[in-house]
């Protein structure tokens, strides 16, 4: 990898990687490792969001209800019913939806 000296201006790229001097191909591929995992984040914390939504529907409870239950502050629920889910951890979540008293499953690849 060639890094550029430090008196050399960095032009920004869509590629962080490229930015920061790393050869084309491996740029490309270490981009794409990245947003691979960011995708696997996102879907992860969607499908916990969504067994807190599915809790809530199953028992008909109110934002309001399900916050108590859950003891967390209704803004928080507020935010997993919308899916505004980019302020809270895997381990906010998972927290979360255990206490919804739901089962899970986890598997590593």
């Amino acid at each position: 990898m060639t890094k550029p000296n430090s008196q050399e201006a960095m032009l920004p790229t869509d590629n962080i990687f490229a930015t920061f001097g790393f050869p084309p191909d491996e740029a490309e591929e270490l981009l794409a490792q990245t947003d691979r995992r960011i995708g696997e984040e996102i879907a992860l914390k969607q499908n916990l969001a969504g067994a807190v939504t599915s809790w809530m529907a199953e028992r008909q409870l109110t934002h309001e209800s399900a916050a108590s239950q859950l003891g967390v502050d209704l803004s928080v629920i507020s935010k997993v019913v919308r899916q505004h889910l980019n302020e809270f951890s895997i381990g906010d979540l998972f927290s979360m939806a255990f206490r919804t008293g739901k089962r899970f499953a986890i598997a590593l690849h």
